[in-house]
């Protein structure tokens, strides 16, 4: 009886840790692929010489990467629910030649209690990722 008793809290330990371990490791995947989208739309309408906006929703919890001329969708991020962005929605333009304003986009971890801070520099847009 001892030995399921100790077998059992090893699994159920186990499976919990488990759980812990992949949801950090969507948080990250969540993360690098919203950089990633990012960078890949900067690029974008500097190539095709289009408008794109990037819709940040912190009710949807999403990130849409959108053209603005023909309405093309890009793309959606859907973050997971241990992801929370600080505003209640942002618009973020580029323009057809690629350049941006600078500003700060906060998303915060309930899981981690992590900030993901990205800053967005002037013009090129260049995408930085702080951590804290």
């Amino acid at each position: 009886m001892v030995v399921l008793v100790i077998f059992c809290s090893v699994i159920f330990a186990t499976s919990v840790s488990v759980k812990d371990y992949q949801a950090k490791i969507e948080e990250q995947q969540s993360m690098q692929q919203f950089k990633n989208v990012f960078r890949n739309t900067l690029n974008k309408a500097f190539l095709t010489g289009k408008d794109y906006n990037i819709v940040i929703s912190k009710k949807s919890n999403s990130a849409i990467f959108k053209s603005n001329s023909d309405d093309d969708f890009l793309i959606k991020i859907k973050f997971p629910k241990t992801i929370s962005y600080f505003k209640a929605e942002s618009t973020i333009q580029i323009r057809r030649n690629g350049l941006i304003r600078p500003q700060t986009i906060k998303f915060y971890s309930i899981m981690t209690k992590q900030n993901y801070i990205y800053v967005i520099q002037m013009n090129w847009g260049e995408i930085i990722e702080k951590k804290t």
